[in-house]
């Protein structure tokens, strides 16, 4: 059982609101540790308005690392990990370490994940820390040049 659920409401009025329209969602998170369930909560939100509107290029690019550890988290370990664990720029590897702490539930999540791939391989060794933000990294780079048309 998570020892934390956050929910962050959101409700945009008349002209802050996509077509003059009022708007409104809910999303919803949980985790043990109180700093990643909130964290994940604001960038559940981020991604809602994203899809709606243009935001400044720094708060899309966490966008993209979010979803990349979603889709790790969800959908389990990307076959191709190593292509793009080589593909990842210290740049974003360096940001992925902001999100996901040493040690914390998006890390053990992310291992467990990689654990279930590697399984099925012979003489697979347990990925280090730093090449799991490298996959990620990745992944959300791929997820960036593909919504750019690259």
């Amino acid at each position: 059982m998570r020892k934390n659920q956050i929910s962050i409401s959101v409700e945009r009025f008349l002209d802050q609101a996509k077509d003059g329209q009022e708007e409104a969602f809910t999303v919803y998170t949980e985790g043990n540790n109180i700093w990643e369930t909130l964290a994940s909560g604001f960038f559940k939100v981020v991604t809602e308005i994203t899809k709606s509107q243009e935001l400044p290029l720094s708060i899309r690019a966490e966008t993209y690392h979010n979803k990349a550890i979603g889709i790790i988290i969800a959908k389990g370990f990307p076959d191709d990990w190593r292509v793009l664990q080589n593909a990842a720029s210290d740049r974003v590897v360096r940001e992925m370490v902001e999100i996901i702490p040493r040690g914390g539930n998006l890390h053990v999540l992310m291992s467990e994940e990689a654990d279930k791939v590697q399984s099925h391989e012979k003489d697979a060794k347990r990925l280090s820390y730093y090449d799991l933000l490298k996959v990620a990294a990745g992944l959300s780079e791929r997820l960036s040049k593909k919504s750019k048309g690259e």
